[in-house]
C-alpha cells in the first residue's frame, strides 16, 4: 500500500512572499501625544479671537451734519477722523464706520481714550477756552439717544503751557451693535498725532 504524505508544503521564505505593509507616519505618535496635552476647552478658546481696537487720530474734520442729527444730545464736536489700520492703529473683531467703533460681541470691555489739546502760537489769547473737555458716548442700536460713559476735562492756565491732555478709561458691559463715539469741546485744538490722541477698547471676558 502506498502511503501519501499529507503534510503541507513548506512555507516560502519571507522574501518571496507578497504581504500588505501598513504605512507608518512617524509623526502620528507625536501628534496624538501633543493633542492629548491640550484640553478640548483650551483648544476651543484658542480658536476664539479676543476683540480689541486702538484707533489713532487723523487730521480732525467736521462731522457730517446728518451724522450729528442722528445722534441727538451730544455735547461737544464729534470726531469722525480715526485711523484703524495704518501705523500703530489696529482693529480685530470690532467694526469702525462713520466715526464710531462698533461692538460685534457682547461682554465686558475696557474703553479708553486720550485727546491732546494744543494751543498754537497764533491762537488769539482773548478767545482761549478755559475748559478743554472730552466725552465718550455709547449709542445703542435700539435707543436713539447716546449715553454718556466718560467725561474728562483740563483747565487752561495762563502762561507758556500750550499742551493739555485728557485721558480716561473704564469698564462697561456692551452689546452687539453698540457704537462708541468721542466728542471734544473744540476740534481745532486737537493735536492729530497717533501717539497723542486715540480711542481704544478690548474685551475682558
Amino acid at each position: 500500500m502506498r502511503i501519501q504524505n499529507g503534510s503541507r508544503p513548506c512555507l516560502l521564505p519571507l522574501k518571496h512572499q507578497k504581504q500588505p505593509v501598513n504605512k507608518v507616519d512617524p509623526g502620528a505618535a507625536d501628534k496624538k501625544q501633543h493633542r492629548g496635552l491640550v484640553p478640548n476647552r483650551t483648544r476651543k478658546n484658542m480658536r476664539k479671537l479676543t476683540p480689541y481696537a486702538h484707533l489713532t487720530m487723523k487730521k480732525p474734520i467736521k462731522a457730517p451734519s446728518d451724522l450729528e442729527t442722528r445722534l441727538p444730545g451730544l455735547k461737544g464736536k464729534l470726531i469722525t477722523s480715526w485711523e484703524e489700520r495704518i501705523g500703530v492703529a489696529h482693529l480685530r473683531e470690532l467694526r469702525y464706520r462713520n466715526g464710531g467703533l462698533e461692538i460685534k460681541h457682547q461682554g465686558l470691555y475696557y474703553i479708553y481714550s486720550q485727546i491732546l489739546f494744543r494751543y498754537h502760537a497764533d491762537y488769539p489769547m482773548s478767545t482761549r477756552e478755559y475748559q478743554l473737555v472730552q466725552y465718550v458716548y455709547k449709542k445703542m442700536a435700539n435707543y436713539p439717544k447716546p449715553t454718556l460713559l466718560l467725561r474728562g476735562a483740563s483747565t487752561w492756565c495762563s502762561g507758556n503751557h500750550n499742551l493739555y491732555s485728557v485721558y480716561q478709561g473704564g469698564v462697561f458691559d456692551l452689546r452687539s451693535g453698540d457704537k462708541l463715539f468721542v466728542t471734544v469741546s473744540n476740534l481745532t485744538l486737537v493735536d492729530a498725532d497717533e501717539a497723542s490722541s486715540y480711542l481704544g477698547a478690548f474685551k475682558l471676558d
